[in-house]
Order: structure tokens, then C-alpha cells, then sequence
């Protein structure tokens, strides 16, 4: 336990995260691979309430480098916009490049897939992974000591360790969303170990994510356990 009020995870995930070994590289893509409950960094995207998108001015098809673009607000009824297919962006001709808000940030992987759906020959890896965010000046003492209390259903606190991240975090489970697998890089201590959480931590955080998406308790006792953890944090930032 630390001097953090809001670090009480001790209590019910000592310790929160642990050290594996390397899981190697797939031998035929070549990316690493991953599994569920890893840390990762990756190429995170943040939806718009009101979509835009990149649409075709010029357009050469002898030097597809040369295409400009402009930026448009996408349209979601009437006929769809057609152009010529962008080899070099590998875009077909009926659809369209997004223009969203991104960053690289710390996530958890919660699963992994190899898909054929689009390509039989070329099957596509992916991971399912929940991003991480830090806390900024705008979120209070007693905000943060909600999230760590398990108060909000689709936020889930990450204590600071070295043995995973440097600094506070917090799961957004509303934003989970797919990755392909070789955009995400493993964290790696200097020893090149990579960084997970623990059976217990992994089990809580599965019990949390179920909960959102069902409404439905997994383990009661599990569910118990964490509304009297909830109110340990709670009083702990109290005392402060």
C-alpha cells in the first residue's frame, strides 16, 4: 500500500501488475505476439460527434502521390460519394478516409483475433484493447478518488508501479476499440520483459467490463468485495 489515497489496490491486487517473458513474434506476420491483459502502447482514436472526412480534389491517376484532398463533413444519408479507387491508399472507390482525433497512449490488450473476413489469402491480426488516459488539473481530488473507488462503470484506475505505468491512468472502457496488431507496441522494462497485469487485477478487470456490458453481476462475492473496497478509498480521501 502506498501513501496515495487513492492507491489502495494492494488490498485486493498485490501485486497489480507482473513481469513476463517475451511471447515472440508470429511466424507468419511477424508482429509480436500479444495476450490478453498486456500492456501496450497504441494508435488511439477518439470518435467525433460530427464526422468529417477527406475528400478527392485532384486527382491523377498516373501519380496517385500527387491526389489533394479536402477536408468535408461526412454525410450519412443519400447517395454515396464515388471516386476512383486510390491504389497507394489502398481505397476502394466507394469508400472514404476519416478525419478523427488520435494519440499514442498506454491500453490493455483484453483480446486477439486473426480474421479472414476480408482476405483469405492474407488473413489480418488485430487486438481489442481499452485505452488508457491520465488525469489532468481539471479532474479533483474527489473525482479521481471515484474512479479509483470503482464508482463510475466505464472508468477503471491503474496505479503508478514500475513494473507498469509510470504515472496514474485510467481505462476508458467507452473507447475500446479494434488496433490492428502490428500498430501496437508491447511495454518492455529495460531487462526487455513485457508488462501485464495480474491474474487478480485481470480478473477484476473482467468482472468490471462484463458488468458494463450486461448489466450483469459475474461473481457476486468478487462484486461485494469491490463496493467494500470502493468505500476504503472513499474514506481514505476523506482523511485527506
Amino acid at each position: 500500500m502506498t501513501d496515495d489515497p487513492l492507491d489502495q489496490t494492494g488490498l485486493i491486487a498485490d501485486p497489480f501488475y507482473e513481469l513476463k517473458d517475451p511471447l515472440g513474434k508470429d511466424a507468419s506476420s511477424g508482429y509480436a505476439i500479444l495476450a490478453p491483459g498486456q500492456l501496450v502502447r497504441a494508435h488511439v482514436v477518439i470518435p467525433s460527434a460530427k464526422p468529417q472526412v477527406l475528400e478527392p480534389k485532384n486527382y491523377d491517376p498516373r501519380n496517385e502521390a500527387a491526389t489533394t484532398f479536402v477536408v468535408a463533413n461526412a454525410r450519412i444519408s443519400g447517395a454515396p460519394v464515388s471516386h476512383f479507387p486510390i491504389k497507394v491508399l489502398n481505397l476502394q472507390n466507394d469508400e472514404v478516409l476519416y478525419v478523427v482525433r488520435g494519440k499514442v497512449r498506454p491500453a490493455v490488450v483484453l483480446q486477439t483475433i486473426t480474421t479472414d473476413f476480408f482476405s483469405r489469402q492474407v488473413p489480418e491480426p488485430y487486438a481489442l484493447i481499452a485505452p488508457c488516459f491520465s488525469f489532468k488539473l481539471k479532474h479533483t481530488p474527489k473525482y479521481r478518488a471515484q474512479i479509483a473507488a470503482m464508482k463510475f462503470p466505464n472508468l477503471f484506475y491503474l496505479p503508478a508501479h514500475v513494473h507498469g505505468l509510470a504515472d496514474q491512468g485510467v481505462l476508458r472502457l467507452e473507447l475500446i476499440q479494434p488496433v490492428a496488431t502490428g500498430a501496437l507496441v508491447p511495454f518492455l522494462t529495460v531487462g526487455k520483459k513485457q508488462q501485464f497485469l495480474t491474474l487478480d487485477s485481470w480478473t477484476i478487470l473482467q468482472h468490471r467490463l462484463v458488468k458494463l456490458l450486461t448489466k450483469r453481476i459475474l461473481d457476486e462475492e468478487l462484486d461485494k468485495t469491490l463496493d467494500e473496497y470502493g468505500d476504503i478509498v472513499m474514506d481514505a480521501y476523506r482523511q485527506t
